[in-house]
């Protein structure tokens, strides 16, 4: 009933309606607890969500988990891009310090053992047994096996590696992979085009590019640049013209007189200062010499003289290794697994399918030496 506030009955209701308490100013209505509420009006209090909204409730929670997943998946990828990067800095790092310290770089693992796999050839002469494979984590005494994606990393080296008449010939970058102890060669023992000559004025040792150069001073002309006909010329006091004054070094039994003559020891390391490429050299690429060389996404090299490279095959890793290089990856990944002396960088691409190269050519190889006093 609805009461005033001098208690007087102002109206009387159904016993059967359910009244709620209201303060209004001086007017109160009184709630008769006692009461029920009918049926059909209960179930609307308690039904709570309806199924519409339940079904919008829990497409928002899945758009909620879809969501948070996907920046998750991303935070992974990018984690192990960087994680990658750091692997690839110390695995350089790690082939420098070989280098220094032993005078040659490894050759690649064949069988995944982690270790270099060599093969002794029939003139004694122990050669790589492949220039592709696996990276030889244990020689190099790396912490990590593989890349963040669990698959190995891809390494190829000079193509002459597994030759027996190049891994110890002082004029062939190859020679970065022979075995310590092998005996030194020139060209000509081993039956090679190179020459390994000496300037007797100047003491200055060099490789001429093949037996069939022709020696000539007129050759020697400015815009004509350097060649190997420039480097040791003497001045026919009679004639007054130039003539070429060079000796060739025909053994590694010459070459390693000549050496400790000087005071200086035979091995490892095999290549030296003077093995090409060199500065006066004109083509640092891949021939004649059989290194590896890099090109950008339009097909310009970027990378020459390159005698090792470490790839990593990023989240395609194990399909690509598995598939042994499918037909069906991109362009640059189809160059970077096909095992020839060519590699390719295609930066937008690679940033996305986490791919990496890194590499040591050969002005790097020679910087490594010299710090570990090995040239």
């Amino acid at each position: 009933m609805l009461l005033l506030p001098t208690g007087k009955v102002w109206q009387t209701v159904h016993e059967e309606e359910y009244l709620s308490v209201i303060k209004s100013g001086g007017v109160k209505i009184i709630l008769n607890e006692n009461l029920s509420m009918p049926s059909s009006k209960k179930c609307i209090k308690e039904h709570g969500f309806t199924l519409i909204e339940a079904v919008v409730s829990v497409l928002i929670m899945a758009l909620l988990v879809s969501g948070l997943s996907t920046l998750y998946s991303k935070k992974i990828v990018l984690m192990k891009k960087q994680e990658n990067l750091h692997r690839f800095l110390s695995i350089k790092q790690h082939m420098l310090n070989y280098l220094e310290v032993n005078g040659v770089l490894p050759c690649p693992d064949v069988d995944g053992d982690g270790l270099q796999d060599r093969k002794q050839q029939s003139n004694g002469i122990s050669t790589c047994k492949k220039s592709y494979g696996y990276l030889p984590y244990r020689d190099l005494a790396l912490g990590f096996a593989t890349d963040p994606w669990k698959s190995p990393f891809a390494y190829a080296v000079n193509r002459r590696a597994t030759k027996k008449t190049r891994v110890t010939d002082v004029c062939e970058t190859a020679s970065l992979f022979a075995k310590p102890g092998d005996p030194v060669h020139v060209g000509n023992e081993l039956g090679n085009q190179n020459r390994l000559l000496l300037c007797p004025s100047t003491g200055f040792l060099y490789c001429a590019r093949n037996s069939n150069e022709t020696l000539n001073p007129s050759t020697c002309k400015p815009q004509a640049g350097l060649t190997d006909d420039c480097v040791c010329l003497v001045k026919n006091q009679s004639t007054g013209e130039l003539e070429v004054a060079e000796q060739e070094i025909n053994t590694g039994a010459d070459f390693k007189n000549l050496l400790e003559g000087a005071g200086l020891q035979v091995g490892p390391p095999y290549i030296s200062w003077f093995t090409p490429p060199v500065g006066y050299n004109d083509n640092p690429s891949a021939t004649p010499y059989k290194n590896l060389k890099v090109l950008d996404e339009s097909g310009e090299q970027i990378g020459g003289a390159v005698v090792a490279m470490i790839a990593s095959y990023g989240v395609n890793g194990q399909y690509t290794w598995n598939e042994n290089c499918p037909a069906d990856l991109s362009d640059f990944e189809q160059e970077n697994c096909d095992h020839d002396e060519t590699f390719q960088i295609d930066y937008e691409k690679m940033e996305e399918s986490g791919d990496r190269l890194i590499w040591i050519d050969v002005f790097t190889a020679k910087a490594a030496l010299v710090r570990g006093g090995k040239l």
